[in-house]
């Protein structure tokens, strides 16, 4: 009878203390966020992405704010947190989230955050440029694939 009582007890402190631990590792998800300005990266990348698709297709233009008011429904930040934090909890043990706040609070911290968007950027054009440079090998390629093709049929 002593061991299953003995057993009942951790049983039900383990009930109470994994919901605690879970809340703290999510609140800690959640400050790591912040401590990275994850609204303002997420709903900058969403104007970007807005910005991208009316210059890819000028037509967009008198829709664009139709269309940012059905990013922003779905994929803004006060739409995404609950699940962008769930997905940091569930990546990064609560320690780990604690460091990636103390980083993200620092001078260094910031400073990527203020210059990840722009190093992005030049490291798509960086690509960009490359594959530009390289475009006739592409085309070769895709020559000589559709040859391949031609003579299996």
């Amino acid at each position: 009878m002593y061991p299953s009582f003995i057993a009942t007890v951790l049983a039900t402190a383990m009930l109470v203390v994994l919901p605690a631990k879970a809340d703290t590792h999510l609140k800690v998800a959640h400050e790591m966020l912040d401590a990275m300005g994850a609204k303002r990266l997420t709903n900058d990348s969403l104007e970007m992405v807005l910005d991208l698709q009316v210059s890819a297709n000028p037509e967009m233009a008198p829709y664009r704010e139709t269309l940012k008011a059905f990013y922003f429904k779905y994929a803004g930040w006060d739409s995404v947190k609950e699940e962008y934090a769930a997905l940091y909890q569930e990546t990064f043990t609560e320690a780990e989230l604690r460091q990636l706040t103390r980083f993200y609070r620092t001078e260094v911290g910031q400073k990527i955050l203020r210059l990840q968007p722009q190093l992005m950027e030049e490291a798509m054009r960086i690509g960009e440029r490359r594959l530009d440079e390289n475009l006739q090998e592409l085309q070769q390629r895709v020559r000589e694939r559709e040859q391949q093709l031609s003579r299996s049929h």
